[in-house]
């Protein structure tokens, strides 16, 4: 029985809920990216008003806090790129019947549905007070979640077509 758990050869139907982790990550990591862009200006706005900090200090948490969108806003493309690559990679090595294509279309809608409510959560979150100032630092992942259907479609798409548009061996 627990051999049985274990094997993942037998896990076909988990390939295209490999979009849906990815949908859920890169939501996260954006919402975790805008959090420390709030905190990261909060701490170097109280540090610039601390007077028994050095002014070495000071430069170096401004030097800081002005690098921050420019660094995570390319990792969050990185993030992007590493797990549709990821995801796409693990689907290829799946052995699947063609027969899974009726339950994987069934999945894909609900990885749509589930991609398109956290969009528009993200972007609704994004522009509120909170996030306002923080969210237009992030020109790359904003675009992204702006259009983060078209994105899960081309992720998803992928993922199907290294699923069933490979030969069989067998």
């Amino acid at each position: 029985m627990l051999n049985s758990t274990l094997n993942f050869k037998s896990k076909k139907g988990n390939a295209i809920m490999d979009g849906l982790y990815v949908v859920i990550a890169l939501f996260i990591i954006a919402f975790l990216i805008l959090g420390g862009r709030n905190l990261s200006t909060e701490m170097n706005d109280i540090i610039q008003e601390d007077t028994d900090i050095s002014t070495a200090n000071k430069a170096t948490m401004q030097e800081h806090t002005d690098n921050y969108p420019d660094i995570f806003d390319a990792m969050f493309m990185f993030f992007l790129m590493f797990f549709w690559i990821l995801a796409v990679v693990f689907s290829f090595f799946i052995d699947v019947n063609p027969i899974f294509l009726i339950f994987s279309i069934i999945l894909i809608i609900v990885v749509l549905v589930v991609g398109v409510n956290l969009s528009n959560s993200f972007m609704e979150t994004s522009e509120d007070g909170t996030f306002e100032n923080a969210s237009q630092d992030f020109p790359m992942m904003m675009f992204v979640m702006e259009y983060f259907l078209q994105f899960i479609l081309a992720i998803i798409f992928s993922i199907a077509l290294a699923l069933y548009a490979k030969s069989r061996a067998d």
